[in-house]
């Protein structure tokens, strides 16, 4: 084995000094470039449930207000008020997809969230 004299192993010191502090930047780096991928898909997340709830209240309020609309003495208003029923159930039936999209795109990016932290745990 050989030996190191003492400027050899201060030259060695100092190159795994700087190897440490340059592996500790980098996990530094990687923590923050995490975190701010959680906010970012925490803000998707908050983004799709927004728009799908935006979506539910304004169809059940249309629904709402077309059933307080007080049926006339001849057909005209009744039959005018079925063909918004039928235009509103046409609605909701093209929104649902969009709607279940949104919660299957939101599953996805909770389970990210969570292999993420799952990861982040074992590497910090």
């Amino acid at each position: 084995m050989k030996r190191f004299s003492s400027g050899g192993t201060s030259v060695l010191k100092q190159h795994y000094e700087k190897k440490v502090y340059d592996l500790e930047q980098e996990k530094r780096a990687l923590q923050v470039s995490i975190l701010l991928f959680i906010l970012y898909l925490s803000g998707t997340m908050g983004l799709y449930l927004t728009k799908s709830n935006c979506m539910q209240r304004e169809i059940e309020g249309l629904r709402h207000n077309l059933a307080s609309i007080p049926s006339g003495p001849g057909d005209g208003a009744q039959k005018l008020k079925e063909e918004y029923v039928q235009k509103l159930n046409t609605l909701e039936t093209q929104v649902t997809p969009v709607l279940f999209l949104s919660y299957t795109r939101l599953s996805h990016i909770i389970f990210l969230i969570y292999c993420i932290l799952f990861l982040f745990r074992f590497l910090f």
